[in-house]
């Protein structure tokens, strides 16, 4: 779009998705005033399920004795800096949430890849478990913000609000594959305003989860939805962190089958007309042959993902290594309480601790023989001297 109309664009879809959330604020204070809609009730808020996830009990894993040059070298305890990209799910929209006038808001410091929360099941937590200082790694988000904090687009750059809550999170609730070229662009400015981060020579980890709001559309043809489309802008967001960002490892987590929610949504009046009237994703509520043409997108999503991650492992830079993690591509709802209580669709923080689990025990695994899906009772795998991020 020429700059004017795409300012215009986005101002409509900004004014759109306000007033859809006022709609859902507004219904939940007409409902709960009539004792209707707690999302507990719907065996869907707090309190969780007594279904808890195995204890974290790593021990701590000293640095290698002189910095790491090349990213297949890289202890856990060598990692310096956290950083993240996406969409709501990296964003944490709405996974406390109990009752709809609690507040629509994005608990960052709880999300799986990148919060800071003390106590949370968060792979930057795993991380602080792990170093001998106990120190969180630089970048983790804490705290919450409501969803669209996040966004402003004058020059189409990511600028939070709120640095104390985002840190190194560039997440925006709503995007799709192509506005996070703009997000790595957050990523380096605020890198290199940080006076702690030594841009050159400390190790990050970025971890991406992207493709979500591409698929869909799928089954109304949208263009951004075609598995092409996805793999050049995915392309983009690599060449850009492979041009800017140097020592880093990058998790490309997999996507998963969207339609795993549809048959949760089903089981409760609530949620079919929370995402009837919401419309967060158009495919979801469709036909079946709709759903089918989603979950396709976001398979051919994942196996460009892992084209492109052949592409950049295969490029000079050897401080750079780009690793698919399939954790999620397999995922299956295990119950109502693996879903938020505001909109029955985005991850609850159930959920959201189970994909931390999964994802850490991903990044000890070699390739093969990697984690798929999620469960209750998979155990901590603890990195040691001679475990490397893979």
């Amino acid at each position: 779009y020429p700059r004017s109309s795409l300012r215009l664009r986005i101002c409509f879809d900004i004014m759109a998705r306000s007033l859809q959330v006022i709609f859902v604020v507004l219904l939940g204070m007409a409902c709960s005033a009539r004792g209707m809609v707690r999302a507990d009730d719907l065996g869907l808020g707090d309190p969780r399920p007594p279904v808890p996830l195995q204890p974290f009990n790593c021990s701590t894993v000293p640095p290698s004795p002189t910095v790491p040059t090349d990213a297949t070298a890289v202890r856990f305890s060598d990692v310096k800096v956290m950083m993240a990209l996406g969409d709501s799910i990296s964003a944490g929209c709405f996974m406390h949430e109990d009752l709809i006038v609690d507040g629509l808001f994005e608990f960052r410091g709880d999300v799986f890849s990148i919060g800071g929360n003390e106590g949370q099941y968060t792979i930057p937590n795993f991380m602080k478990g792990i170093q001998e200082n106990h120190q969180l790694p630089l970048g983790a988000s804490v705290g919450k913000a409501f969803p669209l904090d996040a966004i402003d687009f004058k020059k189409h750059i990511v600028r939070p609000f709120d640095p104390a809550v985002f840190h190194l999170n560039g997440a925006q609730s709503m995007a799709k594959v192509e506005n996070v070229p703009a997000q790595v662009d957050y990523l380096v400015q605020q890198m290199k305003a940080n006076k702690n981060i030594d841009m050159e020579n400390d190790w990050k980890v970025l971890t991406i989860l992207i493709g979500a709001n591409n698929a869909c559309g799928a089954c109304h043809g949208r263009s951004y939805a075609v598995p092409a489309f996805y793999k050049q802008q995915l392309d983009i967001v690599l060449g850009k962190v492979y041009a800017s960002i140097p020592r880093v490892f990058v998790n490309l987590v997999g996507n998963f089958n969207i339609s795993g929610v549809h048959e949760w949504v089903e089981k409760s009046d609530y949620c079919k007309f929370i995402q009837g009237h919401f419309d967060e994703c158009g495919c979801l509520m469709g036909t079946d042959n709709d759903r089918k043409i989603m979950d396709e997108a976001s398979m051919a999503y994942n196996v460009q993902m892992r084209e492109l991650a052949a592409k950049y492992n295969a490029m000079p830079r050897k401080d750079m290594r780009v690793v698919v993690q399939p954790v999620l591509e397999d995922l299956k709802v295990l119950g109502p309480e693996f879903l938020s209580g505001v909109d029955c669709f985005h991850p609850s923080y159930l959920a959201d601790a189970a994909f931390a689990v999964g994802l850490w025990n991903n990044m000890q695994q070699p390739e093969g023989a990697k984690q798929r899906g999620i469960s209750y009772d998979v155990e901590f795998q603890c990195p040691t001297e001679t475990t490397y991020l893979q």
